[in-house]
């Protein structure tokens, strides 16, 4: 992910990076628990509203993929409007509760 700008923050029980594109238009942060080396939870992946429909956050969301090689990427929808482009890209639901809708690419 050669075009994002990286931080990393060690939290009590897990590591989150925080990314944000070097246009500042695209960022999300990833983050895994400790002791679950194999998955990591993708979080508030944001486009501009100046940069929307322009094929950023497909274009971060391959980037992510690629980099996390076998790993499982995990994500929880808060906008149902979301859960087709998720599973245009790949991703699959795993659960869809009234309180949580988790997908992921595995």
């Amino acid at each position: 992910m050669n075009n994002f700008y990286s931080h990393k923050t060690r939290w009590p029980g897990f590591t989150e990076t925080l990314y944000i594109s070097h246009d500042q238009k695209v960022s999300f942060s990833l983050y895994w628990y400790d002791g679950d080396v194999n998955r990591i939870v993708l979080h508030n992946l944001y486009v501009s509203p100046t940069a929307r429909r322009k094929g950023r956050a497909s274009s971060a969301l391959r980037d992510i993929v690629s980099s996390i090689g076998n790993k499982r990427l995990s994500l929880y929808v808060t906008n149902r409007k979301l859960i087709n482009w998720y599973k245009d890209r790949g991703f699959k639901l795993i659960r869809d509760t009234d309180d949580i809708i988790e997908m992921s690419n595995k």
